[in-house]
């Protein structure tokens, strides 16, 4: 019996868009949560609830993420080395000014940036590319908001050191 062309997906590209939305995910959590716990000033109470928060949704989607892998039959990066290398996320080179919160957002908007490059890669995959635009407008989100935190701090920093 002689089967019709069908246009099948190739899971090891989208597999491989995954992998990396999940290590940079993973890499984004663990610097929100180095930032949260290293910022000083005045402003840091309410930049350290945002970055929980932000840290926090960054975990469930990393879950979420995990479990589309896991589903596709992929197996999903569990060591800190295996994440680091996938990750296009770079650590931070101090920790206690505005700087902090600029690195963030640029984080979060080249995050977004490419998890739609990789839409594309997985458009035949419907529960994927569901994850993927969700994943990328959450950045886009997070974002918005560490941009109102850069601008609620003005422009003298009240992130520096006491």
């Amino acid at each position: 019996m002689n089967l019709p062309d069908i246009n099948i997906l190739d899971p090891v590209e989208c597999s491989t868009s995954l992998i990396v939305a999940f290590a940079d995910t993973q890499s984004l959590a663990m610097k929100m949560a180095g930032a949260s716990w290293n910022l000083w000033g005045t402003e840091s109470r309410m930049v350290r609830g945002a970055l929980t928060l932000q840290r926090d949704s960054l975990a469930e989607a990393a879950d979420q993420i995990a479990a589309r892998l896991s589903h596709l039959g992929v197996e999903v990066p569990s060591s800190p080395g295996k994440i680091a290398a996938l990750s296009g996320v770079v650590d931070f080179t101090g920790y206690r000014d505005r700087h902090v919160v600029r690195t963030l957002r640029d984080d979060h908007r080249m995050m977004a940036r490419d998890l739609r490059d990789a839409l594309e890669e997985c458009a035949d995959d419907m529960a994927t590319s569901t994850i993927l635009a969700q994943r990328a407008a959450a950045h886009d989100a997070m974002g918005h908001q560490l941009d109102q935190i850069l601008c609620l701090c003005g422009s003298q920093s009240a992130l520096a050191p006491a």
